[in-house]
């Protein structure tokens, strides 16, 4: 009997981690910034790239292009994102022009916006890549600091 009910456990226990990965898919995201100010760009606050690293801060050099690639973000499928609805970024996560200059902090402005990315590819269902431009017209819509 305690055989029994180690091997109905055991499979229980399967069954259950078994589903609870197919409720998630794992996505690569692949950021292209394009910086066309004369400013150096600094995306900080959390927004979900360089896992691997102490601080979550990119610097883009004025006329510099920095692409980075987010592996095996985790969504749940029953969200399926398309290319167009993507969330890209948390709450957290804006952009700074030069010293303090300007700021992007807007739920949907600048970088957080999917719809003010020039391109929005996706290579498979799970494989995304979304290019944003750093111009002196985006600096100006940008807020203060403050």
């Amino acid at each position: 009997m305690n055989k029994l009910l180690l091997l109905f456990v055991g499979v229980t226990l399967f069954s259950c981690n078994k589903g609870q990965q197919e409720l998630f898919d794992l996505y690569n995201v692949t950021f292209n910034f394009i910086n066309d100010t004369d400013h150096i760009i600094t995306i900080q606050g959390g927004c979900g790239f360089n896992k691997s690293e102490t601080t979550n801060t990119l610097k883009i050099s004025a006329g510099t292009t920095f692409s980075t690639t987010e592996k095996d973000r985790i969504i749940m499928r029953s969200d399926q994102p398309k290319v167009d609805d993507f969330v890209l970024f948390p709450a957290s996560c804006f952009a700074i022009y030069g010293d303090s200059l300007k700021c992007d902090f807007g739920a949907f402005n600048g970088i957080r916006g999917i719809e003010n990315y020039e391109e929005r590819i996706a290579h498979s269902p799970t494989d995304f890549e979304f290019t944003y431009r750093f111009t002196e017209k985006t600096m100006d819509e940008a807020g203060s600091c403050n």
